[in-house]
């Protein structure tokens, strides 16, 4: 048997384009107030029989509004990186670079750092037993998946696989 519970962020105002997106309206500069969607899971409730307490998650509320609040999210490698830069420079926008933009790679971005933070957590390691000489170490909640929402519409959803990335 297992646990699962969910936690929303947002709306967060957020701007992005897709310079690949050549056929489409999302190479330009366009922006959402994107939702940041969470599922924990476990096998083991806490002893307030929860899957995860988010009174604890400030530290990832803090990490998205410094990542995308009245951000402008870049691929690194964009071409038009020093315009960007001189738009920035002139207090016309604040940007975020990252190798990958769009929901998905944000979907998987902020899934892995959440995960990352809860690995970091020592109330999140726990000794797990199966039988009288099998243990080992291991967190009680893992982020089951991420999903982020551009509006009601769409949506983009990464699933934590610990032997995958992007």
């Amino acid at each position: 048997m297992s646990f699962q519970s969910t936690k929303v962020w947002g709306p967060i105002s957020t701007t992005f384009f897709q310079p690949g997106a050549k056929h489409s309206h999302c190479r330009w500069i366009h922006g959402y107030g994107l939702k940041f969607k969470a599922t924990f899971s476990c096998v083991t409730l806490d002893d307030r029989d929860w899957v995860m307490d988010f009174g604890g998650l400030k530290d990832f509320k803090k990490h998205l509004e410094v990542e995308y609040d009245h951000k402008l999210v870049v691929r690194h490698d964009d071409k038009r990186a020093p315009l960007l830069l001189q738009m920035q420079d002139a207090d016309l926008c604040r940007l975020t670079w990252r190798s990958r933009v769009g929901c998905e790679a944000f979907a998987y971005h902020e899934g892995m750092w959440l995960q990352q933070w809860l690995n970091d957590q020592p109330w999140n390691n726990i000794k797990h037993s199966y039988g009288a000489h099998e243990s080992y170490m291991g967190n009680r909640v893992n982020v089951h998946s991420m999903e982020v929402m551009e509006h009601e519409n769409n949506s983009a959803i990464w699933f934590y696989d610990k032997g995958h990335a992007l």
